[in-house]
């Protein structure tokens, strides 16, 4: 079986699929991988095989406030991209089909790969799944999307152009629910799960093995330990690190700070219990983390959960928001209402002290654990669903 998989060239969309696709080659499947060269090295890892687009890492705008006119430029650099792809995926595929694309339901690639080939496809949904009662508009938007905003209705309508160039003549409907669906979330975080039918999956954390990402070792063994990430794209934010310098310099906490590669922060030295660097194996950090200091994507998300670790949310966008109101409804941590150094520390101490909040994340972490590998679960339903 020839299994073409599809995502967004961003680190939060690659990764979770990365543990489905390693399953599928030890079984003996052949998988072709899109991706950009940045990212590519992760897929030769798993035995897939690249197919390395023209394009770089993802580094949209941060949007706070997601709103129509936002959505229309994500169209516009969405249908950019696609047009230098597009060509590149065809000339792959077209005498090379594949018997099912599996594709990210935010990335129109792999529905418009699929819809040119006339071959089946799967989504893969690295966030918590929508349906009529929560859209996915309600999941990335601030406000009710304007459906007749001029600009939106022109993007949408050199989308269907560019659809038309492939033989499709439909809309491309991201919120509208494949056959199969492999939703990277335990069913015990996502919102409603019960509800949702027969065609969504519920697999869980695409969490797999790390080793080769490196170990980490703390510098105070046995001391309380604070991770402080904000994911992959938008990092950018000196002053809140500045903050969180602030709040624990001279305290007997040892911070873990992952900065990412934009900030500056060449102007100030670390006080003495930190530890800061661009990059870090989250995974073997969290291991040892005490609480994590998180945008609350939903890999940093998941990530807390499978390792057992109380969060403190500083999310940025609508998605990141919703992840942090359930990781609150759920008591396995609190969202960060106030970023001032003294908010910041008072809310974290508050966590690290907080004994219901340690038993829930203890009980879901072992339920999670505990549970039928996930990647096993994802091949198991792709090969029947061609079948």
């Amino acid at each position: 079986m020839h299994l073409a998989f599809l995502t967004p060239n961003a680190y939060g969309h690659v990764t979770p699929a990365l543990p489905l696709v390693r399953e599928l080659v030890r079984r003996g499947h052949r998988v072709s991988f899109a991706v950009g060269p940045d990212l590519e090295h992760l897929v030769r890892q798993t035995g897939a095989e690249p197919v390395v687009l023209p394009t770089a890492l993802q580094n949209p705008p941060m949007f706070e406030h997601f709103t129509t006119e936002d959505l229309t430029e994500v169209l516009r650099l969405g249908l950019a991209e696609r047009r230098t792809s597009m060509p590149v995926l065809m000339d792959f595929y077209r005498d090379d089909r594949p018997d099912v694309v599996c594709t990210d339901q935010l990335d129109y690639h792999g529905q418009l790969l699929a819809e040119a080939l006339s071959t089946p496809y799967a989504y893969l949904v690295p966030t918590m799944a929508t349906d009529e009662e929560d859209s996915l508009t309600d999941l990335l938007m601030s406000e009710p999307l304007d459906f007749t905003h001029p600009p939106l209705v022109r993007a949408q309508a050199e989308c269907r152009d560019f659809f038309a160039e492939y033989g499709v003549h439909k809309e491309l409907n991201a919120a509208e629910p494949a056959e199969l669906n492999l939703v990277f979330v335990p069913e015990e975080f996502q919102p409603g799960a019960d509800r949702f039918g027969d065609a969504f999956h519920f697999i869980g954390p695409g969490i797999g093995d790390r080793s080769q990402e490196g170990e980490y070792r703390p510098k105070v063994p046995g001391s309380r330990l604070l991770y402080i990430a904000l994911g992959t794209i938008w990092n950018d934010r000196p002053e809140f690190f500045h903050h969180c310098m602030d709040a624990f310099a001279g305290t007997d906490w040892q911070v873990v700070m992952a900065v990412g590669g934009k900030v500056d922060l060449s102007g100030r030295t670390p006080p003495p219990n930190f530890d800061v660097h661009r990059h870090l194996p989250q995974l073997a950090v969290l291991r040892q983390a005490d609480v994590f200091l998180t945008h609350n994507g939903m890999g940093s998300t998941m990530g807390a959960v499978y390792c057992g670790v109380p969060m403190v949310s500083a999310a940025q966008v609508p998605e990141q928001m919703a992840n942090a109101r359930r990781v609150e409804e759920l008591g396995l941590g609190r969202r960060l209402a106030d970023t001032s150094a003294e908010g910041i520390f008072e809310t974290v101490r508050a966590v690290a002290d907080d004994a219901a909040i340690r038993r829930e994340v203890a009980a879901l972490c072992r339920r999670v654990n505990s549970k039928a590998d996930g990647a096993a679960l994802g091949a198991d339903l792709l090969e029947a669903f061609v079948r």
